[in-house]
């Protein structure tokens, strides 16, 4: 659980009697105002980092695989539509 503000501000004065306004400012500002377990630390932000490279690799592997497919599927839908549109102009042709 965090210090409380009146707690800090007891602190900054008692810090201003013992070690001087400015000192106390200076240590004041130095320390965190969350937990010491709520702070990230470099390895929590490498590791952070590590799982962010991975999930962009995998939505990249991702979205070529979806390109790939999209392009199979419209390569399929062209040549099924030039078929129909030859097998179209057989029977009119056949017809008239």
């Amino acid at each position: 659980m965090g210090v409380s503000e009146p707690a800090r501000l007891a602190l900054y004065n008692r810090l201003g009697e013992v070690i001087g306004a400015d000192n106390a400012e200076t240590l004041m500002t130095s320390l965190p105002l969350q937990p010491a377990v709520e702070l990230a630390t470099k390895s929590d932000i490498a590791r952070i980092d590590a799982r962010i490279d991975d999930l962009t690799a995998e939505m990249r592997a991702g979205f070529n695989e979806m390109h790939r497919a999209f392009r199979q599927q419209m390569i399929a839908t062209i040549g099924s539509l030039t078929a129909q549109t030859a097998i179209f102009s057989v029977i009119v042709g056949l017809i008239t």
